[in-house]
């Protein structure tokens, strides 16, 4: 988990909504060095939530790189388990600074979107 965060740190914050909304938590920010925007999201519920994350001031598009770690909050790697809790990867599209999907099961998910020139209204 601490890798997944310490990773994907960011320079700059993006306000994006929701921030804190049923059990969903996101942030937003921009990584000047990579040139990347990062959106973190973690759903804390037991169950699946659908999710619209909407970037303030960001109209960005693309294909974004997804890393998820997801597991019940009981699990942990072990000797005899060695996977039992690791990291995924995926894409998703991603459309006017908006990204949608379904965040799994208490789970901690990030969206890496390569940016090409930006022209962010961050306030």
């Amino acid at each position: 988990m601490q890798k997944v965060f310490a990773t994907n740190a960011g320079s700059r914050t993006v306000p994006s909504t929701p921030q804190a909304v049923d059990g969903i938590y996101t942030s937003a920010t921009l990584d000047e060095r990579s040139h990347e925007l990062i959106v973190k999201a973690v759903n804390v519920s037991a169950e699946a939530r659908a999710a619209e994350i909407k970037l303030n001031g960001v109209d960005v598009s693309g294909t974004a790189k997804v890393t998820t770690l997801a597991a019940e909050p009981q699990a942990e790697n072990s000797f005899d388990h060695p996977t039992a809790v690791v990291p995924a990867g995926s894409t998703v599209e991603m459309h006017a600074g908006k990204i949608a999907g379904e965040l799994r099961p208490y789970s901690v998910t990030v969206y890496r979107v390569p940016l090409q020139i930006v022209t962010a209204k961050v306030r």
